[in-house]
């Protein structure tokens, strides 16, 4: 099922604005494409022993990402990025367009989202699996999303 069909079942609704294409969140920051929420970087990490083991770690933009602290957190070995091939395998997404969103694409459902507590009840800035343009959602619509089709959620 699509993302926006999937959203509409959902009754979840949404503000989104087309922009040119993004990478990273230095770049997404220099839109300013006054939208509400908090700007959200997507990290999509493997664990380095555990073959099979894939988190998408979800935190706010400004924050800076402490893989040692999460992994004590989430009790997994030492955490690296995931390659480009692995993201678009499991996600269907490239590098630039990474969204919780994207969880829609993993079928075998072995990807865990670890969601940083200070987004818990946010409105949140997320690509919508494509980076030209950037959709406001609830984290909340976001965690539906994410139960409705099946993938466990950690918050950290």
């Amino acid at each position: 099922m699509g993302l926006y069909k999937l959203l509409d079942e959902l009754n979840i609704s949404y503000k989104e604005v087309v922009h040119p294409a993004v990478y990273t969140i230095s770049e997404a920051e220099q839109l300013h494409i006054g939208l509400p929420g908090t700007e959200v970087k997507n990290l999509f990490l493997r664990d380095k022993k555990g073959k099979g083991k894939y988190y998408l770690y979800c935190l706010p933009a400004h924050k800076r990402a402490d893989l040692k602290g999460l992994r004590s957190k989430i009790g997994s070995g030492a955490l690296t990025f995931a390659s480009e091939g692995d993201l678009y395998e499991k996600m269907g997404l490239t590098p630039g367009s990474v969204t919780p969103l994207g969880l829609i694409n993993n079928t075998e459902r072995d990807i865990v989202l670890l969601i940083d507590r200070e987004l818990d009840g946010e409105i949140v800035l997320v690509h919508p699996n494509i980076n030209t343009k950037t959709m406001s959602i609830t984290m909340d619509d976001i965690l539906r999303v994410a139960r409705y089709i099946g993938v466990k959620i950690i918050f950290v």
